[in-house]
């Protein structure tokens, strides 16, 4: 079903509108007074059990769940009818520390880790459990298509995990994330910048940049951020444009040009960081590239990306973060809610944060039914 999506700026809430609809006779009302009444209470229901029921991180419901999640190591959960039929199946990553063991933020790039040997058996079970017709994967983040096991996770983690798995089972998949312009509108309507939305980008994905094939070239990463965010005076470049570059022997020209532009940003992007890094900068222009502030060395960025510079904090960047979290969460209540209605039986693989905070709002939705 296609619709346009609209977030109340007061309360997240979503709002959709159909543009068409081609329902079963047999299984709605058959005018479109009634159809729309059906939906608006739907609708209604849908913000009910968000409202009610959303543990925000950080919050003493959500922190109560994720020390349990600790305690026991889980990573698989569902959310079934009152008969016990499957409706939602979730995988929420886990991430240990290879030397102690002990469970840490953020997601695991290591191919080694036993989380990801654990998403592999969870899927599994689900493809066998789950008619074909029903299988449908909901993942974290954007869609792409590795073919090797091991550098999908090194590049995209779980997530990157999970897509690799169902291109090999030819099951279908789709995102739970907002677009870019609909992350944009709504960050602005929420009192976000452009210029804010990407210090929480460029943070967010600085530990994955630095373990993959990148790291040696952070202007490329902000340049690519700064251009899919809209941000003037920055593009990507077509692979096409790619080739000619490096046909014409201007490779090192072109570094050092979006070396140049994305210094421009480092003044924005370092004052948002600062008061979470005792008022260090993060970045510094060397030359033709961009690269860390030595004071901070490789083991710490994980550090630095997934606990200083995320939600867990006071200051302004920690803000937007909770604030992007909140907004992603209920695209993805929205998105599992779709499914359903589309007769799917979804598989979803996200960080933790994300699944202990919606469990409770889908269990109320489709277990508790809210009443209006």
């Amino acid at each position: 079903m296609l619709m346009y999506i609209c977030i109340n700026k007061k309360n997240m809430s979503i709002e959709t509108i159909p543009q068409s609809n081609q329902p079963d006779a047999s299984q709605i009302p058959q005018n479109n007074e009634e159809i729309n009444e059906s939906m608006e209470i739907e609708a209604q229901k849908e913000e009910k059990s968000w409202d009610e029921n959303y543990f925000p991180i950080g919050s003493p419901d959500y922190n109560e769940a994720n020390q349990k999640r600790i305690d026991d190591g889980q990573t698989d959960y569902t959310v079934k009818d009152e008969n016990g039929n499957l409706l939602i199946g979730l995988f929420a990553s886990l991430r240990r520390d290879p030397e102690t063991g002990e469970v840490i933020s953020g997601h695991d790039y290591s191919p080694k880790a036993e989380s990801h040997r654990v998403l592999e058996q969870q899927l599994a079970d689900y493809i066998t459990n789950v008619p074909k017709n029903e299988q449908l994967i909901i993942f974290e983040g954007d869609p792409r298509i590795i073919e090797d096991r091991d550098q999908a996770i090194i590049e995209a983690t779980d997530s990157g995990l999970v897509q690799h798995l169902a291109d090999k089972d030819k099951i279908p998949t789709v995102s739970g994330e907002p677009t870019e312009a609909e992350t944009i509108e709504i960050m602005e309507k929420l009192g976000v910048s452009h210029e804010e939305v990407l210090a929480f980008y460029v943070a967010r994905g600085l530990e994955g940049q630095m373990a993959g094939e990148g790291a040696d070239f952070l202007a490329g990463y902000i340049n690519h951020l700064a251009a899919s965010l809209g941000i003037e005076g920055f593009r990507d470049y077509t692979d096409a444009e790619k080739e000619a570059i490096v046909a014409e022997g201007r490779l090192d020209e072109v570094k050092a040009e979006l070396a140049r532009k994305a210094e421009t940003l480092l003044p924005s992007l370092n004052e948002l960081y600062q008061p979470a890094l005792d008022n260090k900068d993060l970045f510094i222009a060397d030359g033709d590239n961009i690269i860390l502030n030595p004071e901070f060395n490789l083991e710490e960025i994980g550090q630095i990306s997934m606990d200083k510079l995320s939600w867990d904090g006071d200051n302004r960047i920690n803000e937007i973060a909770k604030i992007n979290m909140e907004m992603r969460d209920r695209f993805l209540v929205h998105r599992i809610i779709e499914s359903r209605r589309d007769g799917k039986k979804p598989f979803v693989a996200y960080g933790s944060a994300h699944i202990l905070s919606i469990l409770p709002v889908l269990e109320n939705y489709f277990v508790s039914k809210p009443e209006l």
